[in-house]
């Protein structure tokens, strides 16, 4: 037994054999995060990429939508102009965003910070 100890170093004597395959694998999955890493199939999935875009609404843009939004969503929730009250939604979500897609392919931009 002292010389299964001394070979397996002092893991072996406390926790078994269990424990060392738990680390040999444990070993392994590290090693393939290095390779991965190195060959940049992990920096392709990285937050950076999937970050929001760029804000392109100002503070006045952004207030506008998201009282339009309210106010025709609470319209529509009381029944007084319809279904349609519910396209309140997109102002209200654009407004709480800062970004609008219509902005981004018409190229306009009310936000002063580039």
């Amino acid at each position: 037994m002292a010389d299964a100890d001394t070979a397996n170093g002092p893991a072996a004597a406390w926790a078994g054999p269990w424990f060392l395959s738990w680390i040999k694998h444990l070993r392994r999955i590290v090693d393939l995060e290095r390779v991965l890493y190195k060959n940049m199939v992990i920096r392709s999935f990285t937050p950076k990429e999937t970050a929001m875009p760029a804000k392109n609404e100002g503070t006045l843009d952004r207030v506008l939508r998201i009282v339009t939004g309210l106010v025709l969503l609470a319209l529509a929730a009381t029944g007084s102009v319809g279904a349609w009250g519910w396209i309140g939604l997109v102002p209200l979500a654009t407004g709480l965003m800062g970004w609008c897609p219509l902005y981004t392919v018409l190229g306009i931009r009310t936000c002063p910070n580039r």
